[in-house]
């Protein structure tokens, strides 16, 4: 709760032995304290980076955004996103978005082709990325997102023939 002034700072001396007048201010401050939360909150939601889970609901209803299935913080960045003007895409500013995204990445490009392998395994940050490259991209250019996820099953891969008759498959965890 913020702090305004305290309304009984401000009364004169010779009120200070009136009962009446103390009750009055102190019902008057919870008013003005509460009053000013409201204001704060409003303000407060006027801006993406600031506004709690009641502003960012007006900014989902705002955009048509579903955002019940994330967090906070990934609801606050897909409306940052959807508020981002178009630019023209370089790989400086691909970078800055991929950095901002926080995943680990790297760009290639060949061609008309964009080439971006990722090893992250956060999935809202790809999918951010994904979203950001459908929109930002030229007509003429695509890409081709891949997602190289570690695994932590260590074990024995055997593919081939044994005398023409079947295919060996072992990959279990070995202790």
């Amino acid at each position: 709760m913020r702090r305004t002034i305290r309304l009984k700072d401000l009364l004169p001396d010779y009120y200070d032995d009136v009962v009446e007048m103390g009750i009055l201010l102190t019902v008057e401050q919870y008013l003005i304290d509460d009053l000013t939360d409201s204001l704060t909150k409003a303000q407060d939601n006027l801006f993406v980076m600031l506004a709690d889970s009641d502003g960012l609901k007006i900014w989902e209803t705002i955009f048509e955004i579903d955002g019940s299935d994330q967090d906070i913080e990934q609801r606050r960045m897909t409306i940052i996103f959807r508020l981002m003007p178009p630019k023209p895409i370089t790989i400086k500013y691909l970078r800055e978005i991929i950095d901002m995204l926080d995943l680990q990445t790297t760009i290639s490009v060949t061609g008309y082709t964009v080439a971006i392998v990722s090893t992250s395994d956060n999935p809202y940050a790809t999918q951010m990325l994904n979203e950001v490259l459908y929109k930002y991209l030229p007509a003429n250019l695509y890409f081709v997102p891949r997602v190289v996820q570690a695994t932590s099953n260590a074990g024995k891969l055997h593919i081939g023939t044994s005398k023409a008759f079947g295919v060996t498959q072992q990959n279990k965890r070995e202790d």
